[in-house]
């Protein structure tokens, strides 16, 4: 009901801008499909009209890969009347489809003139406006027809799509007795590899009984529904199928052709298949030679940075999938209804995109009750850009808080950490009526935890969702398992019942899951991701006092604890196993932390410098050294190895996920020698690339310029972790910094072989005669070889970006 719909605001964040780029054409064209069709009537009787024309352009943008000439000068047509936009000027064309900063339009703006500078359409009849070239000229040129055609070819075998052309269009009995028995077969082995891992973990046989039932349970009903739809489809399904099959190209509509080839294959009968294969025969020299490339379906990006193809488009099964999907036939009358056979396959997809164009203007232009907010950047840059641009946002009429936050299985790339200081704070209030929830699941390594609450303490350091609750003041409202789906939703009044010791502990944990987090096998095949630095503790501890209300000076007495102190009586856990398993905590140990207590007070320092609220001010603060802060630049020998032995020997070593600094006043002593069992990962992973008496014989004869480099792991670093050392206080030389920049996405090669860090300019020189070794913060090990610190150069004045990607 048009009349009393509300205002519904749409924000899609995370989104490749190759993609979204695509999202910008499609709404696009469909907006002005609304626009200029009312009614179906006025597409299906003009098959040549402007309508027709954009819904022809839809179907072969995303089902194809090559494209008529004339639909593609169309294509280009739409990209022109874009590109050469401003983004304030897209914005007024285009208010209710806003982007969240201008420079997600430059990005976009940059994709669409790589598609649209393609050599495809030299010799055209075009206007006389130049080209536009907003993008990197680096980027590799949209690959020409013979490329495409080998890009994009179909799969020695067949999977379901093909067996509607088989013999007469239908499944045969005996191919659907073939997929039965292998999934048979699957069923079998997933029941005795569940049974094998059982007998391996008695502690928890019911999680293994509940998946045999299941699997034991388990029928195939799929196949029959899936037989039924396909004699659903139309009749005219199974010429195009075989059309495309023999061409990799979809069959133009009836009345957009062309060439009198594509009008006979039409006409045909679906059984005459010996003309059909020879009209489709003459009908792909036609396509050879005067059909286009589709440019949409390259992404410049993979282009430049994968060396293998990243595409797995399959025509013929993006064709059969529209059929089968249940809003395009629901858009159509009923699919049983003969009528239905009589149409064609542009008959569906222009039903279904001009239903979709008239429910958009009719939300859009008609009740201006829908906008739809698009960014490029990830979604925790965003939440914190929303919460601390909130005003202007409002100001502007964009929402500061959401009734519903879907994060799909982002925090098993992140940790569920900073999803509790970034997104959260953007989930809406419940109340009466509606209660707000942000959706999260996880996809990756489920099998690892114990139950929800266990992946969540391994990142949160918050044992049970009963104590989430009373923590965070955030409300679990699903089953406490890793295999479903959860929803989070705010009740900040149970924070209420907190008390300072309760918060203190629970800090003390966060901060030690951060500085000494647990030894991990990191050529593990399953791996939990949690990458967790200083400053994600000092979010949590702002988010504690700004959001859920803390006394301030509880959170700034347990900063000031750390700070001042080498070490620290508490009886928070140490972690201690990979992924983190919570045990009860009774006594009171005391932690060595005189490695980390000058990175945490740096890290404080630069947030005092940039926290205008200064929620967060330690009276420990009071002793910090008052100067400048610099920005330092040095060589590390790092670099994004890729699996070939060429990018080590010319750069050093291989690219950690976390990394951090060690400074140690002496120049550190080779452990690879001794009888240490703790290999580091980075040797690891060389021994596992080359075998030993290459890797010998390949640096030995490469280290000239290098330091007594006489086998594989010099190069690499040392082998020990430093881990035990940094527990005792005693015998404890180091100190670590995590105040670190590098940009991991850096296509110069000068660029990621350095790192820059930050420090003030007294404890520089102070520094200057003290080596520095690159350090995995998530497992202890040195990378690279020792630099002394005086090689370092200014490189600019600290500035702390919220939103930085790349900052380590």
């Amino acid at each position: 009901n048009l009349e009393t719909s509300p205002k519904i605001q749409f924000l899609l964040s995370d989104i490749n801008e190759a993609c979204m780029a695509r999202n910008v054409l499609q709404f696009t064209l469909l907006w002005k499909l609304g626009v200029i069709a009312s009614s179906y009537d006025q597409i299906s009787s003009n098959k040549s009209g402007p309508g027709a024309k954009i819904c022809t352009l839809l179907q072969y943008m995303f089902l194809g890969y090559v494209m008529p000439r004339a639909v593609h000068n169309h294509l280009l047509q739409v990209i022109e009347e874009l590109v050469y936009l401003t983004h304030a000027e897209f914005a007024t064309r285009y208010p209710w489809f806003p982007y969240t900063s201008p420079n997600d339009w430059t990005q976009v703006q940059a994709v669409l003139s790589y598609w649209y500078r393609t050599d495809s359409r030299v010799g055209d009849a075009r206007n006389s406006m130049p080209p536009p070239d907003y993008h990197d000229i680096s980027w590799p040129p949209v690959p020409d027809m013979p490329t495409m055609r080998k890009k994009f070819e179909l799969p020695q075998k067949t999977n379901m799509a093909n067996f509607a052309t088989r013999e007469g269009g239908d499944i045969s009995v005996g191919t659907m007795e073939k997929i039965k028995e292998s999934l048979d077969t699957f069923r079998t082995n997933t029941i005795d590899q569940l049974n094998l891992a059982k007998v391996a973990d008695p502690d928890n046989p019911d999680a293994y009984d509940e998946m045999i039932v299941f699997y034991k349970n388990a029928d195939y009903d799929i196949l029959d529904s899936f037989k039924r739809r396909e004699e659903e489809c139309p009749v005219r399904n199974r010429t195009e199928i075989r059309f495309l099959e023999k061409t990799r190209a979809l069959l133009p509509p009836s009345e957009e052709g062309g060439q009198e080839v594509f009008r006979t294959i039409h006409s045909l009968d679906e059984g005459d298949t010996r003309t059909l294969d020879k009209m489709a025969t003459k009908a792909n020299d036609i396509i050879i030679k005067n059909w286009v490339p589709n440019p949409i379906m390259i992404d410049p990006s993979f282009q430049t940075s994968h060396t293998s193809d990243p595409h797995r488009f399959h025509p013929m099964n993006e064709f059969f999938d529209f059929y089968l999907r249940d809003e395009t036939l629901s858009s159509m009358k009923d699919p049983i209804d003969p009528s239905l056979r009589e149409h064609e396959f542009y008959d569906l997809t222009s039903n279904f995109y001009w239903n979709v164009a008239y429910a958009l203007n009719s939300l859009i232009m008609v009740k201006k009750t829908l906008t739809i907010e698009w960014s490029i950047g990830n979604i925790l840059s965003l939440c914190r850009s929303i919460q601390n641009n909130s005003d202007d946002r409002l100001d502007m009429g964009k929402p500061v808080t959401f009734q519903r936050i879907f994060a799909s299985n982002i925090p098993d790339n992140t940790g569920l950490l900073p999803f509790i200081t970034e997104v959260m704070p953007c989930l809406d209030e419940p109340s009466e009526m509606n209660v707000p929830v942000m959706r999260t699941n996880i996809l990756h390594n489920t099998g690892i935890w114990d139950n929800y609450s266990h992946y969540v303490y391994s990142s949160t350091a918050i044992p049970t969702l009963n104590q989430v609750e009373l923590l965070l003041g955030m409300k679990c409202v699903s089953e406490d398992s890793a295999w479903e789906d959860h929803q989070w939703a705010w009740n900040k009044h149970m924070t209420y019942n907190t008390n300072k010791e309760d918060l203190r502990l629970w800090l003390h944990r966060v901060f030690f899951n951060i500085v000494i987090p647990a030894q991990r096998d990191k050529h593990a095949t399953i791996q939990e991701v949690c990458s967790q630095t200083i400053p994600a503790f000092l979010r949590m501890c702002d988010h504690c006092v700004s959001i859920l209300g803390y006394p301030k000076h509880w959170v700034n007495s347990i900063l000031d604890e750390l700070l001042a102190k080498d070490s620290i009586e508490t009886k928070a856990q140490l972690p201690e196993s990979f992924p983190n398993k919570f045990h009860p905590e009774h006594e009171v140990r005391v932690v060595n932390l005189s490695a980390f207590r000058y990175d945490l007070r740096l890290h404080v320092a630069i947030w005092l410098l940039n926290d205008a609220n200064n929620y967060l001010v330690p009276v420990e603060t009071l002793n910090f050294p008052t100067g400048p802060i610099h920005e330092y630049e040095i060589e590390a020998n790092i670099c994004d190895v890729n699996g070939d032995a060429e990018s080590v020997m010319k750069l050093g070593a291989t690219f950690p996920k976390c990394l951090g600094l060690i400074l140690e006043e002496s120049y550190p002593k080779d452990q690879s020698a001794g009888t240490t069992k703790d290999i580091s990962e980075i040797a690891q992973s060389f021994e596992k690339m080359f075998d030993s008496t290459t890797s010998r014989s390949s640096f030995t004869s490469t280290s000239s310029g290098r330091d007594s480099v006489t086998s594989y792991s010099n190069p690499l670093g040392y082998r020990t972790s430093i881990r035990p050392k940094l527990m005792i206080g005693e015998d404890n030389t180091f100190t670590i910094l995590s105040c670190i920049r590098w940009n991991s996405t850096s296509d110069d090669d000068a660029m990621l072989n350095r790192v820059r860090f930050v420090v003030p300019e007294s404890d520089f020189k102070n520094f200057k005669h003290f080596y520095v070794s690159l350090l995995r913060t998530d497992s202890w090990n040195r990378v690279g070889r020792p630099i002394c610190l005086g090689a370092a150069r200014v490189v600019g004045q600290c500035v702390y970006d919220d939103d930085a990607e790349d900052d380590t």
